[in-house]
């Protein structure tokens, strides 16, 4: 029988912002822990627990909830041994957070008078661990320091206006900070630009247009044709200029742990898409053992769950058009506050930009009304509608990500 012994150990400390102050502090740590047991017969149980409840119970428990049915139908992987560590120790100083905090807020206080901050910034450290009796020792450590502040005009009546909102795995570079501080209060000091016309360039973070969609990459819901790219798989899908794929080593990694939740370790990039073309799916052990597959190192489970596909890493998509600021001779649409919309099996996408600015040769000229923008991903990645692939120099927070650039429909 193979046994499995998990835990995940989560420390954070909470500043808690009000009127562009530090109005509180809270400290906070968590243990969760789980065994899991697989016997020979095909069976498996799993007990889990907040706390530092004993292996020795939980393992008990887990035995005993094998009679419940549950079953793998996989083999797991045995002696391998990886330790990694990016977590960093000059954030995670005693006092740093507080000190951060402070400084920034002043900072940003002196930016302007005409708003108001509030909201948290976090610094929060985790540590994961999984071990097994059949040699399998896989652990990291990792550290984030995130600010999630919401942005409130003096004077108006909305909930919210802006945010400001980064995460770091170094020291923040306070310059590039407020710089895209600026960016950010310039956009909400801009005139409202009335745009008359049926379609607008529109600039897309690429993690923000690939959170709509990261799903449709899932070997299940591809064989159960829920996925976008049913049936397409060795197709070409997209300009021959777009690369897509997954990775866990880039500059500042939100989830950079090399590995998965059922022993595989990811050394290279994960190609999804490569020169337009659909090449791969992302499976999990208990799905590739199902549909007859090779499992690609994407099953994800917290402490109380069995794994399931997901992604680990990072989704991106190189860049292959320059630098963003230099590609805007045309008027070009920035999202910069969406919420809901619709995304459609055949591809068809659209969204509310409830803010959002104008570009024009690399600047600021304007805000947009409340508009919704509209698009099938098919086109918006094909050689008709796709304008390019920029490096981002726009935003310093989104450094990691490309920006795509397509043409939309758009309506007020």
């Amino acid at each position: 029988m193979i046994k499995e012994y998990y835990r995940e150990i989560s420390e954070d400390v909470s500043l808690n912002v009000t009127d562009s102050k530090i109005d509180s502090i809270r400290k906070r740590k968590i243990e969760n822990r789980s065994v899991r047991l697989f016997a020979e017969n095909g069976k498996t149980g799993l007990s889990s627990a907040v706390g530092e409840v004993s292996m020795a119970d939980l393992e008990k428990t887990a035995l005993e909830n094998m009679e419940m049915g549950m079953t793998y139908n996989y083999s797991l992987p045995e002696n391998i041994k990886l330790s990694s560590s990016s977590a960093n120790k000059e954030i995670l100083q005693s006092g740093y957070i507080e000190d951060f905090g402070r400084t920034f807020l002043e900072g940003l206080r002196k930016l302007s008078n005409k708003f108001i901050y509030s909201n948290k910034i976090v610094l929060g450290k985790k540590f994961h661990e999984v071990k097994t009796n059949s040699g399998v020792e896989l652990s990291s450590l990792t550290s984030e320091l995130t600010s999630a502040l919401v942005i409130k005009t003096i004077g108006s009546g909305n909930i919210m206006d802006g945010f400001l909102a980064f995460s770091e795995n170094q020291i923040p570079n306070f310059d590039k900070v407020y710089s895209e501080a600026e960016i950010v209060l310039s956009i909400l000091s801009a005139p409202i630009i009335d745009y008359d016309q049926n379609e607008i360039e529109v600039a897309f973070m690429s993690n923000e247009l690939f959170a709509n969609f990261e799903r449709d990459f899932s070997g299940l819901d591809y064989m159960m044709k829920n996925s976008l790219f049913t049936d397409k798989l060795g197709d070409k899908v997209f300009s021959e200029n777009v690369n897509i794929f997954e990775t866990y080593e880039i500059k500042n990694p939100k989830r950079s742990v090399p590995y998965d939740d059922e022993y595989f370790i990811h050394e290279k990039p994960f190609i999804l898409v490569e020169n337009g073309v659909m090449k791969n799916l992302i499976w999990d052990r208990k799905n590739a053992a199902k549909y007859g597959k090779q499992p690609t190192g994407h099953g994800y489970r917290n402490y109380a769950t069995n794994p399931a596909i997901s992604f680990g890493g990072e989704i991106m998509i190189d860049p292959y058009s320059g630098n963003f600021n230099d590609s805007c001779d045309k008027i070009t649409l920035v999202p910069f506050i969406t919420s809901g919309g619709d995304f459609l099996p055949n591809g068809d996408y659209s969204t509310p930009v409830q803010v959002g600015f104008y570009m024009k040769n690399g600047k600021i000229i304007g805000r947009s009304k409340p508009v919704t923008i509209s698009g099938n991903l098919f086109k918006l990645l094909s050689n008709t509608n796709l304008t390019g692939v920029f490096t981002n120099d726009l935003f310093y927070s989104r450094r990691d990500y490309s920006v795509i650039k397509t043409i939309m429909s758009i309506t007020n």
